[in-house]
């Protein structure tokens, strides 16, 4: 194994991998583009991994938080990036179960009610419509996005 080349992109990665939270496959492609031998992409993995630079688990609850957090992402959309990112099924699925349900419940009541204030007055199904869309694009299920429409249908009706 070239040592030299190694011990580089030890240094690099490592710096990388400190700087925020990274998934095997983006390593793995930034060690690939800088030209480096397959044996020392490996042996440069799993160094990172052994001295956890490098964990998927950490990784997996980290883009959940911030995707769901800052984002506002739900968990289809949220599963669907970390897929893209090469996460396994399992992780995926203990990453999305540190979403408790009430804030899951809070922040799609709010995305709704953000909705329907910013659209004008007129047909309510053609605003429930665009309401259900924009939620859906932010990968909340679909059953849960007419329940939270309808309760801030019924919230709206009350006054």
């Amino acid at each position: 194994m070239e040592d030299k080349a190694f011990k580089e992109a030890i240094f690099s990665m490592a710096k990388y991998c400190s700087y925020q939270d990274r998934c095997v496959k983006e390593v793995e492609s930034k060690l690939n583009d800088s030209g480096l031998a397959s044996n020392v992409i490996e042996a440069c993995i799993a160094y990172l991994t052994e001295n956890k630079y490098l964990d998927e688990n950490r990784y997996a609850s980290s883009i959940v938080r911030g995707k769901f957090n800052q984002n506002g992402w739900g968990k289809i959309k949220i599963s669907q990036f970390l897929k893209l990112k090469g996460i396994p099924n399992d992780l995926i699925k203990e990453a999305l179960n540190e979403i408790s349900p009430e804030a899951y419940w809070d922040k799609m009541i709010k995305l709704a009610q953000r909705k329907a204030s910013s659209l004008k007055k007129g047909d309510t199904r053609t605003n429930n419509a665009k309401t259900f869309r924009h939620m859906a694009s932010k990968g909340y299920e679909s059953s849960l996005i007419w329940d939270a429409i309808n309760e801030v249908n019924s919230d709206t009706d009350d006054y």
